[in-house]
């Protein structure tokens, strides 16, 4: 039942970039958060568009949301001055094969350790 949430929450870390903040005061770091939250939620909208949109209802098919994201972020900031019609194409051209059964190792990197006396400074 809390698949799609950890899934969400992982999308907005990762794909969104939620790990880290460009701001220090605790209003811009709000403003950032509802920011990357409305780019979250309007990909969301367009890529369920998209889904729908898919011809004979194909389950072997799923869109990248990462490029969609990037998508619809250069769509919001108006810089390649694309229409809505072309963000949905272009998010159609990176739709994704569905693999079952697809199994990869966690690539996780160990965090390096900071001494304590720059933690103190």
């Amino acid at each position: 039942m809390r698949w799609g949430i950890e899934t969400s929450f992982r999308e907005l870390k990762y794909a969104i970039g939620l790990t880290s903040f460009h701001a220090r005061k605790p209003g811009f770091i709000k403003q950032e958060i509802y920011a990357r939250l409305l780019l979250y939620n309007y990909c969301e909208l367009i890529t369920t568009h998209v889904i729908k949109q898919m011809k004979n209802n194909d389950k072997t098919k799923q869109v990248n949301f990462t490029v969609a994201i990037y998508i619809c972020r250069e769509y919001l900031r108006n810089k390649r001055n694309l229409s809505p019609p072309d963000v949905i194409n272009l998010i159609e051209k990176h739709v994704l094969p569905v693999r079952p059964g697809r199994k990869d190792p966690r690539k996780v990197k160990p965090q390096a350790s900071v001494s304590f006396l720059y933690r103190v400074a």
